[in-house]
């Protein structure tokens, strides 16, 4: 009789994909809600069959197949990430970018590409991969202005830097120089840098962009001007190929390599850890820009632009000071004065006479 392999039953199917998929959302618990759920859940004493039956429940809707499918797709990409020095949860657009490159040169197949961004979907909705929340932020400001080491001050400066001013790792770390504008109780920090996604042409090379961060946050320490004394103290210029070298824990020092997304990534968990004990579990998520949002803040540019018309604001005052008075100005709730409509014409007789007056000089 010729040897063969039995089909393993739809449970074992599960089961190994169950333990794929826990192996990726544990080793990096605080980038979903569901990694966070099952730390909480083990910080409280559950039993090993409770949080394996709270991880085994979040896929329950799943067929066999459908998990077995993903968690291979995603198995593939946590390998990949894990030679390339990346967290798979928390990678880039770019180092997605390099992984489907890599895909497509290794020929996997035409649809290998869509199959795994299918399975990042799929992860993302099932698993809840998280956006900063606010109130972290706040405290992560609270942790920078206490006792923390310069050297620790650098990284998570520099992780608040990237998240104020909306910028990635890779294009803070391309930072030539950073200024310090105060207001009587603001401060912003406002730096310049070469490099982003979308500097692709030698002349955008060669062009400084601008990045703004509010250094007093949303706790009202100054975390920037923290960071920038701690970057002082332990030597750290701005301009190069980056800004922030990595950190040899063997040596105790600064390396001459760049410090890597990777390298960030670990250091934010840390930090995360730090605060864990003091953050509420019912904070709000951080805003995602959609076309409501953008309705809101363009509102904001037309209330501004009126405000100027009115001669109630000065956009030449100093950033600070102007970014105060905008936010005062925003914050009244006095109303603004209406604009001024074009006078129509008095009846629509005048302007049809007008109108073909107008025609007949054109003919």
């Amino acid at each position: 009789m010729a040897r063969f392999r039995p089909e393993p039953s739809d449970d074992d199917v599960r089961d190994l994909a169950l333990k794929r998929l826990k192996a990726l959302l544990t080793g990096d618990p605080f980038a979903s809600e569901l990694g966070r759920s099952l730390l909480d859940k083990m910080g409280a004493l559950a039993s090993d069959e409770v949080v394996a039956q709270s991880f085994s429940d979040a896929f329950r809707a799943k067929a066999a197949s459908t998990l077995c499918g993903h968690s291979c797709a995603l198995a593939r990409f946590s390998f990949w990430c894990a030679r390339q020095g990346v967290e798979p949860l928390r990678a880039t657009e770019e180092e997605l970018y390099a992984y489907l490159c890599e895909m497509r040169s290794s020929k996997r197949g035409a649809t290998s590409g869509d199959k795994f961004l299918r399975s990042l979907s799929f992860l993302e909705h099932v698993a809840g991969l998280l956006f900063m929340k606010m109130d972290e932020v706040r405290l992560l400001e609270e942790l920078m202005c206490e006792d923390l080491q310069d050297t620790d001050a650098c990284v998570l400066g520099q992780l608040l830097m990237c998240i104020h001013s909306a910028g990635r790792w890779r294009d803070i770390q391309g930072l030539h120089e950073v200024e310090v504008s105060v207001g009587p109780s603001t401060s912003l920090l406002i730096a310049s840098g070469l490099k982003s996604k979308t500097t692709q042409t030698p002349e955008a090379q060669r062009r400084f962009l601008p990045y703004v961060a509010v250094a007093t946050g949303v706790s009202g320490r100054n975390w920037g001007e923290r960071w920038l004394e701690a970057r002082t103290r332990e030597g750290l210029t701005w301009g190069g190929d980056f800004c922030l070298p990595s950190f040899s824990l063997r040596l105790g020092r600064w390396s001459s390599v760049r410090m890597g997304s990777g390298e960030a990534s670990a250091y934010l968990r840390d930090f995360l850890t730090a605060i864990g004990h003091h953050a509420a579990s019912d904070t709000k998520s951080m805003l995602v820009y959609s076309r409501e949002a953008y309705s809101r803040l363009y509102a904001k540019v037309v209330a501004m632009f009126r405000t100027i018309t009115t001669g109630s604001f000065d956009p030449d005052l100093p950033p600070a000071e102007r970014v105060e008075h905008m936010a005062s100005t925003l914050l009244r709730n006095d109303p603004r004065p209406p604009v001024q409509s074009i006078e129509s014409p008095p009846d629509g007789n005048a302007s049809a006479s007008s109108g073909e007056s107008e025609a007949g000089e054109l003919e």
